[in-house]
């Protein structure tokens, strides 16, 4: 199992728990439809992918390893293993949605998770071009920070109308 927080800047929801305050509907909407949507798309793009076969010769972290992998018959999976897509389907964006919006979590739930694309990531893995999911995730954390600072300045017109109406 993988799980990251998305790293968002604490003054982008201090404005938008602020704006929730005012008018929880319009910011309970956007980050419903729009904020949390976003994250999932980026994982989308970025993690719910598969690369090409595996890349040979393989390059086994270890001799251990190496003998592990035959002993145990592709431990446990079968040999030649074949793929179930299981790993990239793991995928879930889940909003915490306290005091209207706290935070975004991303988890893979599968056990490989952590091997293939995570803290742990093999290197046969990488040659094989599995992304390393720290480093995606740092980059969809910037990329969040982005969109929803644009956001809360859409949020904040919005309740500016919604104010005068």
């Amino acid at each position: 199992m993988y799980k990251a927080g998305v790293a968002l800047d604490t003054d982008v929801i201090d404005t938008i728990q602020a704006v929730a305050q005012r008018q929880p509907e319009i910011v309970a909407a956007y980050v419903r439809r729009e904020l949390r949507p976003f994250v999932s798309q980026q994982v989308d793009k970025r993690l719910r992918v598969e690369p090409g076969p595996v890349a040979r010769p393989i390059q086994w972290t270890s001799e251990k390893q190496r003998k592990a992998f035959f002993a145990t018959d592709g431990f446990g999976h079968g040999m030649p293993y074949k793929r179930q897509h299981k790993l990239v389907k793991a995928w879930e964006v889940r909003g915490d949605y306290t005091n209207t919006f706290s935070g975004i979590t991303i988890t893979n739930t599968a056990p490989a998770a952590q091997y293939v694309m995570g803290k742990r990531q093999q290197e046969f893995h990488k040659n094989t071009g599995w992304p390393y999911a720290p480093s995606v995730l740092q980059a969809i954390s910037l990329l969040t920070n982005d969109f929803a600072a644009d956001g809360i300045t859409d949020v904040m017109r919005q309740e500016l109308r919604h104010g005068s109406a």
